[in-house]
């Protein structure tokens, strides 16, 4: 949500020329990621904040009827994609942003925040790899098979 926040205010603010392109593709950003903000809410998210919790039935309905739409937009990996990408293009936005150290700020959150989700992914395939029982052979199965019917 802060990425939306601060793309509203560089909509107002921002020293990038020409305005008639920028603020189109700011705008459309703006939509995009409040999109992505409704569509990764989980209810656990405000439970915790007593006058907040009454805004999870207003954003869970839009998110329901929109992954009812389009399925794809329910997708995990999805969005973990375009928040990497939100992060990386935030970059850009230090330089004619009248916040840039909140940019800044913005994106170091996200590429250690990605880095920790990658390395979890990573550890979580190693682990289920080298630690899990390996699926057994057509072979096996079948003389497996054959024991327990003697």
């Amino acid at each position: 949500i802060w990425y939306a926040i601060l793309l509203f205010i560089d909509i107002i603010y921002d020293r990038a020329e020409p305005r008639s392109v920028v603020v189109p593709i700011l705008a459309w950003n703006l939509f995009t990621s409040l999109v992505m903000f409704v569509m990764t809410f989980r209810g656990e998210d405000l439970d915790w904040i007593p006058v907040l919790r009454r805004l999870t039935p207003a954003i869970l309905a839009p998110q329901a009827a929109i992954g009812r739409r389009c399925r794809w937009l329910r997708n995990q990996t999805f969005w973990t994609c375009c928040a990497a990408f939100s992060g990386l293009s935030a970059t850009t936005r230090i330089t004619t942003s009248a916040m840039p150290h909140f940019w800044l700020s913005l994106v170091i959150l996200n590429v250690l925040a990605h880095s920790a989700n990658i390395l979890r992914l990573a550890c979580g395939c190693l682990c289920s790899c080298c630690c899990s029982r390996r699926p057994a052979s057509v072979a096996d199965v079948a003389a497996e098979a054959a024991k327990k019917s003697d």
